[in-house]
């Protein structure tokens, strides 16, 4: 039964673009590169293919323990998440971390899915990327509808754990 249901639908189409950002062959390309670019993590070694791995339908198999809000392991809060890297300053040395030292960080979300992502007005499961995407310098709105990408694009780069 779920098998001629699965066959009756209709394929995706194109995902949809905010007018403000559409789709070109150049920005296709360069998207692609910039997904296994490490240069864009703190130590040099963490592109987005570390965690979204096609072998896991664009998700992250690892997992380790995150401690929550209260940063503390062993308490109610814990979760679980994707690895991240280690705590670094500005000049990129390594520092310890409150809650694991010179270990590599966890990140308080599970990476999920690539697949679907472009098909969503906002993304994460607490609506943590809008689709209202703003410029992270100016915090204008550049895309007020449909930035969902774009906004959580932003998002690993900007985090000192990933």
């Amino acid at each position: 039964m779920l098998t001629s249901w699965l066959c009756a639908q209709a394929p995706l189409g194109a995902p949809p673009a905010p007018p403000q950002n559409r789709v070109t062959p150049a920005k296709a390309v360069l998207g692609k590169i910039l997904f296994w670019e490490e240069q864009l993590s703190s130590n040099n070694r963490v592109a987005c293919g570390t965690c979204h791995t096609f072998a896991a339908g664009g998700g992250d198999l690892r997992r380790s323990q995150h401690p929550g809000i209260d940063n503390n392991f062993g308490t109610a809060d814990d979760h679980f998440g994707s690895p991240g890297v280690p705590a670094s300053d500005s000049n990129n040395a390594y520092r310890p971390d409150s809650g694991f030292g010179f270990e590599t960080q966890v990140t308080g979300r599970a990476t999920p899915t690539f697949l679907t992502g472009a098909y969503f007005a906002d993304l994460l499961w607490d609506g943590g990327a809008s689709g209202t995407f703003k410029d992270p310098l100016t915090n204008q709105v550049v895309i007020p509808t449909g930035g969902a990408l774009e906004s959580q694009a932003l998002g690993p780069i900007l985090n000192h754990a990933e």
